[in-house]
């Protein structure tokens, strides 16, 4: 039996993008069509979960620990990234967040973990990218969090944290690696929720047999104000009006010239 191509529905294969943080952002994980955002407290969580999700892209964090990590532990983490590299996903890494007491020692090992990547995937090392200078800037993303944004390495990272922490790697590696905000629709979700439920008019409680909704007014006659005077005004004492004499001055109503012969010219 012939088929017909029109028939054949060909989907386009998704361009999915992983990010991996450390368990301080463990309260955001996101699994879209688009998006997968995981946490991992060992770097052998990360090799089981590109071999499920085969990403296209992959944004690596570095761990925030107090101590720093066994060598043997970047190496085998390295040999992920060259597998998924080889597989043709590009890799991104970037330096972790402030405050714990490795953090610098970190900063260098993901570096060192990124040139043993591309020596061993020489052919596709071009998709490896690392993305912490050997000095420190102001446009990693890690300034935004300030250098202690938590009391100790077991609690999770602020709210306030995590939404300027992804802002800021949002911008910091969109010229390797479009993210969606994600986090930005998830926030204002439950905020319409909440406006919608506001709009709704909630009932009180029978008073007088009527039942009232909030927000609304009465319906029935108005009563108008009466126009009323001050109270007691014909109690206050009456007194005849009682002219006072007033003394005029001196000459008052003599004429230019005053009286008999002497009058003073003016």
């Amino acid at each position: 039996m012939a088929h017909d191509w029109k028939d054949i529905l060909v989907k386009e294969a998704v361009q999915k993008v992983l990010i991996f943080l450390p368990d301080g952002f463990r309260d955001g994980q996101v699994s879209e069509e688009t998006i997968e955002m995981r946490t991992y407290k060992r770097f052998s969580e990360i090799s089981e979960v590109v071999s499920q999700i085969e990403p296209r892209h992959i944004v690596f964090v570095g761990p925030t620990v107090n101590k720093p990590l066994h060598r043997s532990s970047w190496l085998k983490l390295a040999t992920t990234f060259a597998k998924a590299a080889l597989a043709g996903a590009k890799v991104v890494v970037v330096a972790p967040p402030r405050g714990e007491d490795a953090w610098r020692q970190s900063r260098i090992d993901a570096r060192e973990m990124v040139e043993v990547a591309k020596l061993s995937a020489m052919s596709m090392k071009n998709n490896i990218i690392g993305m912490i200078p050997l000095i420190e800037s102001t446009a990693e993303p890690y300034q935004t969090v300030g250098l202690h944004p938590r009391q100790s390495s077991d609690e999770t990272y602020p709210e306030v944290v995590v939404q300027d922490f992804l802002t800021a790697l949002k911008d910091y590696v969109q010229s390797e690696v479009a993210i969606p905000k994600f986090w930005e629709t998830k926030r204002a979700t439950p905020m319409k929720e909440n406006r919608e439920r506001r709009a709704e008019p909630r009932v009180d409680r029978v008073r007088g047999g009527i039942r009232k909704k909030r927000g609304s007014t009465r319906q029935g006659p108005h009563m108008v104000p009466m126009m009323m005077g001050p109270p007691f005004q014909n109690m206050l004492p009456q007194f005849p009006y009682m002219p006072f004499p007033t003394q005029q001055p001196r000459g008052f109503g003599r004429g230019r010239r005053g009286k008999g012969r002497g009058g003073r010219r003016l």
